[in-house]
């Protein structure tokens, strides 16, 4: 479940660029939801010895940096405003940033999830 929330977020934030400006306004809110569950469901399932732990060590990497873009837009007054104008290059920058860097992120960890299936380890 957290592969598939992970990969489809992933793929959503990849493809607003490619899609109509409709659906180019959708899906980074479809995204944020996805990373917010995948995010949970990463919480409840940290000591889960059967998923992958490079895929959810990579995943929740991908969640954790997507939370930054929110962070950095608040912080960067594009929402409520009311901080100098110089410090705004710099939260825009990280926020694209935080942004461009969860992409991958969540493809790849969603993917190795995915891919490799559950572990059993042996004991």
């Amino acid at each position: 479940m957290i592969g598939w929330l992970a990969l489809i977020a992933g793929v959503c934030m990849a493809c607003r660029l490619l899609l109509p400006p409709r659906l180019s306004v959708v899906l980074p809110l479809v995204a944020a939801v996805l990373i917010l569950v995948a995010g949970i469901f990463l919480l409840i399932e940290r000591r889960n010895l059967v998923l992958d732990r490079w895929g959810r060590a990579i995943c929740s990497a991908g969640v954790a940096i997507y939370l930054i873009f929110p962070l950095a837009t608040i912080a960067g007054g594009d929402i409520e405003g009311g901080i100098p104008v110089g410090a705004q290059v710099v939260w825009q920058t990280v926020a694209i940033g935080a942004v461009i860097a969860a992409t991958p992120l969540l493809i790849v960890g969603g993917a190795l999830l995915l891919l490799r299936g559950p572990q059993v380890k042996s004991r």
